[in-house]
């Protein structure tokens, strides 16, 4: 019974996923607590006062640290492990048990209820397990969510056998992190437990200068496993920060010459991923040098970086990308002869958020009056800068166009133009259209993508006659959705239409990596390919693939 009302409570929870703006989201709190099942489930706790379980929860306001507890000592036998659903037969088993302690695990985990609504991508960070006051040593969990509502940090769980696609890390790596991260041995005789966490709004990172000098006998990695004294910079957040290195302890007192260099955020394709850097000012011995526009990619999909100086890249990458567009981008920015003798140099730069745009897509009955997010339309538009989950309005105007109102309705949508890209996995929760001020009603829509880089959800759109492979909806049940959810008879005449809708945190779908079928390996085995001689030449040690 207890789980089917939890299930029933989720249940609910994720039909009514209302995600809110970072300034509502200060008024409100959620229920930080700590789920619990002792080895044989006799003793539980889930987040609600219905156990004789005594819990000390959190109210969670946002980023910051909190510690939660839960205490068996008020259950019969002192130590008991009898639920309190049927106290009669709890007495009766505490009359027969041998000690009437808490025995054994069976799940544990940090919960924070509508912690995704909330708190969208935020991070636990497990700082203390307690048992019975005493420090326990637990490993590396990972956040996520169950139920794409609820935020947890599993610590034992042994019904994932794999980590969630939705993981992520305080760290901004999940490589090593696990569904069970302690030894249930350690919880075989418990009379209270006790978990100090903090909640991260930023997974925390660490940038650094990726260098070699001219012949590379000077380099820093990232690592401190180098002679080279390096400044690097915690990322918490967007904002400005610097970096640096220091030669002046090498033989020398400093570095000769630029074979490479590059700004680098460790796991910043995790941690922020989509984000810009943007340098604002490059030093060489404290003197500022000269620098042009670069752009910001990945060389392993881990790292974000910005090449500084990088003779291999012979082009921009497919994943490049600039906040101020990629014309005129380059993989070298700077002069290397500034770099002829180097004691130390440092770099200002600013990571700079995701933000894209949202707006309405519309076509009339016979097409005179269209909108579809650019300036080039009579039709006035308010557009709406998206920078990640919330709740947004977009609108459109055509009392300016002639005749004062658009009649009909071929086409609506509303779109987040690169939504793919800036926010993969992201979903469009459309809850109110208004036409002429009156809101009207709503069938159930689903988010996709016509293009694979503009999000959309379709209001109406007659070309589609079944929902796409990719469709996607935030609470997972795509029964019933449609792409026509308004109906066209309420566009006859229209002066305004406004659209809000939810922008719903979400991960992209994962990468298909199936292996090749037997056709396409032979196929692979029978081609010819082309063998050559790289050469690095000593002066420059550049080279260029030409067959």
């Amino acid at each position: 019974m207890k789980k089917l009302v939890a299930f029933l409570t989720a249940l609910l929870m994720v039909f009514s996923l209302v995600p809110m703006t970072a300034e509502e989201a200060e008024d409100v709190s959620a229920l930080g607590y700590i789920m619990y099942a002792n080895a044989d489930w006799s003793a539980q706790y889930w987040g609600t006062d219905d156990s004789l379980v005594k819990a000390e929860n959190a109210k969670v306001t946002g980023a910051g640290d909190y510690t939660v507890a839960l205490d068996f000592s008020a259950l019969p036998g002192g130590m008991g492990e009898f639920h309190v659903r049927k106290p009669d037969q709890a007495l009766k088993d505490y009359e027969n048990a041998a000690d009437g302690v808490s025995k054994g695990l069976a799940f544990m985990a940090i919960g924070i209820k509508d912690g995704e609504k909330l708190f969208p991508n935020y991070c636990i960070r497990l700082n203390e397990i307690r048992v019975n006051g005493k420090p326990i040593e637990a490993g590396k969990g990972y956040t996520s969510s169950d139920d794409g509502v609820e935020t947890r940090m599993n610590i034992y769980n042994e019904w994932v056998s794999e980590v969630p696609a939705d993981a992520r890390s305080f760290d901004g790596s999940v490589a090593d992190a696990a569904p069970i991260i302690v030894d249930k041995a350690a919880f075989n005789r418990v009379s209270r437990v006790e978990i100090d966490f903090s909640l991260l709004e930023h997974a925390l990172d660490t940038a650094y200068i990726m260098y070699a000098n001219g012949d590379w006998s000077a380099q820093y990695w990232g690592t401190d496993d180098s002679a080279v004294k390096a400044q690097k910079a915690e990322i918490t957040g967007f904002g400005d920060y610097t970096v640096g290195l220091d030669f002046s302890e090498l033989e020398g007192g400093s570095a000769s010459g630029l074979a490479f260099m590059a700004l680098g955020i460790a796991n910043g394709e995790n941690t922020y991923p989509g984000a810009y850097l943007k340098i604002n000012d490059i030093r060489v011995n404290g003197e500022a040098v000269p620098f042009e526009k670069g752009y910001t990619s990945s060389d392993d999909g881990v790292t974000t970086r910005m090449n500084i100086y990088n003779e291999w890249v012979a082009e921009l990458p497919a994943d490049a990308r600039s906040f101020e567009g990629l014309d005129d981008a380059k993989p070298i920015i700077v002069d290397k002869a500034a770099f002829d003798t180097v004691s130390n140099v440092e770099i200002d730069f600013t990571l700079v958020p995701v933000t894209d745009t949202a707006y309405i897509m519309y076509a009339n009955a016979d097409w005179s009056a269209q909108y579809w997010g650019t300036d080039d339309s009579a039709v006035k538009a308010t557009n709406a800068v998206v920078d990640g989950a919330g709740t947004y309005t977009v609108a459109l105007d055509f009392t300016g166009i002639e005749g004062g109102a658009a009649a009909g309705l071929a086409f609506m949508g509303v779109g987040v133009q690169n939504g793919e890209k800036t926010f993969g996995g992201y979903f469009i929760d459309v809850t109110e259209v208004k036409v002429n001020g009156e809101a009207i009603e709503l069938g159930k829509g689903y988010t996709s993508s016509d293009d694979g880089v503009t999000t959309r959800e379709n209001l109406y759109n007659e070309w589609v006659s079944e929902v796409p492979a990719d469709a996607r909806r935030a609470d997972g049940d795509l029964e019933g959705a449609s792409a026509i959810i308004v109906d066209k008879e309420a566009f006859a005449n229209v002066e305004t239409v406004e659209v809000t809708f939810n922008y719903i945190y979400g991960v992209p779908a994962a990468a298909d990596d199936g292996a090749l079928t037997e056709d396409e390996a032979a196929e692979l085995l029978a081609a010819d390919y082309n063998a050559y001689l790289g050469l690095q030449c000593k002066d420059n040690y550049t080279f260029r693939n030409a067959w």
